[in-house]
């Protein structure tokens, strides 16, 4: 009678423990993958999103840097044009345009 109460109380703490060790992997398993996949899944599209959205902004302030920087350098560009070209037609002017300079600064020192 004894031997038989341990020997069923042996097979419920077997049971028991199987039980437990069974469901322990099945639901670890399952959570696993359940979490790995979703947590993919989440993440991919996070970064996607992040990294679309950033690769935007980013773009956006570049061209916007390139732009700006551009229309410093167009505009400097422009403003030493006019300098050299305005220096050029005036030192064209006062030397093709108006030769007698020469002649009457000689003719006034005489």
């Amino acid at each position: 009678m004894i031997v038989l109460a341990i020997q069923e109380l042996n097979d419920q703490i077997a049971a028991v423990v199987i039980g437990f060790v069974i469901g322990f992997v099945i639901g670890f398993v399952i959570g696993f993958v359940i979490g790995f996949v979703v947590g993919f899944v989440v993440g991919f599209v996070v970064g996607f999103v992040v990294g679309f959205v950033g690769a935007e902004v980013v773009s956006v302030v570049v061209a916007e840097m390139v732009s700006v920087a551009a229309a410093v350098e167009t505009g400097c560009g422009c403003l030493i044009y006019q300098v050299i070209v305005g220096h050029l037609w005036i030192s064209f002017a006062f030397e093709f345009v108006y030769p007698w300079k020469d002649h009457a600064m000689i003719q006034s020192s005489d």
